[in-house]
């Protein structure tokens, strides 16, 4: 899936901090991004699923794939309400999972991509993609512009907190764009 372009759109704090958790040494750890829409690297995170870096993210309407096959799920079961369809697109040889979820409320079409395994929910991507939303708009409606976190000098930070903290600085970040789930991505 790419809208045609070259340029390597991810979030650049983001992109970083991933490159340095990768040098770490705890490799059963296992992360998950959850991001709104954005042009995707998808060599890039192909590349991060050897590191235990898995993602979702609204696919924009401009990207292109070829279908490869449809991955079957149990459309009866209630997580999987509103999925219409749960396929595998390749493009450059790289190959992603896409969700297409319509909200049963709006009856709005949403179409998820995910490097996560084919063996998740269709119904669950949808759903950490809106748990994402809600975290975002909570955060947009209770930020002003002096918000910080303050930090003892010699705290640890969990490395979504380092990752807050790092966007926070000097730039107000639009949104969060990360959730992580410690060994719990099967």
């Amino acid at each position: 899936m790419t809208n045609g372009t070259q340029r390597h759109q991810e979030i650049p704090v983001l992109r970083d901090h991933i490159e340095k958790q990768n040098k770490g040494n705890n490799s059963s750890q296992k992360h998950l991004y959850v991001y709104d829409k954005a042009v995707t690297d998808f060599v890039w995170w192909d590349r991060q699923k050897r590191h235990a870096n898995y993602m979702i993210s609204m696919l924009k309407e401009n990207s292109i794939g070829t279908l490869v096959e449809s991955i079957p799920f149990d459309s009866q079961h209630e997580i999987n309400t509103g999925v219409e369809a749960y396929s595998l697109y390749e493009n450059k040889g790289i190959k992603f999972n896409v969700v297409d979820y319509r909200d049963p409320e709006t009856g709005k079409l949403h179409r998820f991509v995910t490097t996560l395994p084919m063996t998740i929910n269709p119904g669950a991507i949808a759903m950490l993609y809106f748990k994402r939303r809600t975290i975002e708009k909570t955060f947009n409606n209770t930020r002003c512009s002096s918000f910080s976190i303050p930090l003892p000098s010699n705290s640890y930070l969990h490395p979504a907190e380092q990752y807050f903290n790092d966007a926070v600085g000097p730039k107000r970040p639009k949104s969060l764009p990360i959730i992580c789930f410690p060994d719990g991505i099967s």
